[in-house]
């Protein structure tokens, strides 16, 4: 059972993404919420969780490093 309301984090990741990089960019926001439904979808089935430093070096390429 998933307790992660998406629409919450979107609106989240949607005002990090415009502080981050001073404007709205539809592709780092579709990044970002694609990696966390994946590691929802795999988490009960994988033995180990998902490695947020992967998504990190994602998106250093775009200018985050926060």
């Amino acid at each position: 059972m998933c307790k992660i309301n998406m629409d919450v984090l979107r609106a989240w990741v949607d005002g990090r993404v415009i502080q981050a990089l001073g404007q709205e960019d539809d592709v780092v926001v579709g990044l970002v919420i694609g990696w966390v439904e994946t590691a929802v979808e795999e988490a009960p089935s994988e033995k180990k969780p998902a490695d947020p430093r992967l998504l990190q070096v994602q998106l250093t390429g775009y200018g985050i490093s926060e």
